[in-house]
């Protein structure tokens, strides 16, 4: 018998945590029906390869008057819906998940991607309460949520995880470089949404305090966001305009080539959940300098899978990248290490197997 899934998710905008609702929307369309709702728009479902199977309803809207009409429509529409287990993942699906799950006896399941909460605070701690399973994308997302909801019942650590059945080779690097015009220079690389959680702005500084020690380096910084002019505007400030490449955002054979490229991944970020493209990259076996938080250090193992330095240190930083530049073979051995350990740590069915076992079998662990 093929259970009713009702999955709720803020969809206006894409990210590691909608890429992956949508890949545990299209595994759990394999058994069961499944209806997705995506409220704000579409914007993280065009080009996702959403399962034909899985029944998609998208609710528009702009600002948070316009958020009003458009949760009631959703509510009106999916309060009969029988699903056995409703599924959220945001701020506003766990809000409308929790209005849909509290008069039925479905089971009510959040998936917790980041370890703070942007908005309301008061009114997370009150639904996620009420919430039957809460799944934790790191170790400290759960310390996060045990301190926020001052629990520690009902809380399940998952690890984010990659699709690595999908992800293929990487073109040849030389070619790539090539393509780019990026011959014979050392590429410092780092992608991610354009936004001042992602710290972009740190590494900036940090690639300005080492970019005359190698003349030939280049700085990629691939993705979209509200950030870019800021940047670009120091950028300019720091005379480092021939030496910095916005890409804008890139999908399919675009992100390969990006990462084929890149000889150095950082991740500068202030905080995470387990980012997705930190994972990427140590799968496709690159260096990788992440900021010691969170998520970050629950992937790297600094000093023998990437190096780890503190949050938001400019100079330390800027010392690692200056480190593994001029050490081409400790970068091949981080990379190496970083590949073995990502796929035994974080392949995609495994987790997503876990996170069905908790919706329908909560008693029971794979």
């Amino acid at each position: 018998m093929r259970d009713a899934v009702l999955m709720i998710m803020y969809g206006k905008q894409v990210g590691g945590a909608e890429l992956q609702f949508i890949e545990l929307a299209n595994f759990l369309a394999e058994r069961h029906s499944v209806r997705l709702l995506s409220l704000g728009g579409d914007g993280s479902i065009r080009g996702a390869n959403l399962a034909t199977n899985v029944e998609l309803e998208v609710y528009t809207y702009r600002g948070k008057f316009s958020s009003v009409p458009a949760l009631l429509r959703a509510w009106l529409a999916n309060c009969r819906y029988p699903a056995r287990a409703i599924v959220t993942t945001s701020f506003i699906g766990n809000v409308l998940g929790y209005l849909l799950g509290c008069y039925r006896s479905a089971r009510t399941v959040s998936l917790q991607t980041v370890s703070k909460c942007m908005r309301r605070p008061r009114i997370d701690r009150f639904i996620l309460k009420r919430f039957h399973t809460l799944v934790a994308g790191a170790e400290d997302i759960k310390t996060y949520l045990v301190a926020h909801l001052g629990n520690r019942d009902r809380i399940e650590v998952v690890h984010n995880w990659v699709d690595f059945s999908k992800r293929g080779h990487l073109p040849e690097p030389g070619e790539i470089k090539a393509k780019m015009n990026l011959q014979n220079k050392l590429v410092i690389g780092c992608i991610g949404r354009l936004h001042p959680q992602k710290g972009q702005i740190y590494l900036i500084e940090a690639f300005a305090q080492i970019a005359s020690e190698f003349p030939g380096s280049i700085l990629l910084l691939v993705g979209g966001g509200d950030e870019r002019a800021a940047l670009e505007q120091r950028v300019d400030q720091l005379g480092l305009r021939e030496h910095v490449l916005f890409v804008g955002e890139v999908t399919g054979a675009g992100y390969n080539e990006m990462f084929a490229a890149i000889d150095i991944y950082v991740q500068p970020s202030l905080f995470e959940g387990l980012p997705r493209t930190l994972l990427d990259a140590m799968y496709y076996g690159k260096p990788v300098i992440a900021s010691d938080i969170n998520g970050n250090s629950e992937a790297v193992v600094s000093g023998k899978t990437g190096i780890l330095v503190p949050s938001a240190s400019v100079a330390e930083l800027a010392d690692a990248i200056k480190m593994l530049g001029h050490d081409v073979k400790y970068r091949e051995e981080l990379g190496r290490a970083a590949l073995l350990s990502v796929r035994e740590r974080f392949e995609m069915r495994k987790q997503l197997l876990r996170i069905e076992n908790l919706m329908f079998e909560p008693s029971i662990h794979a």
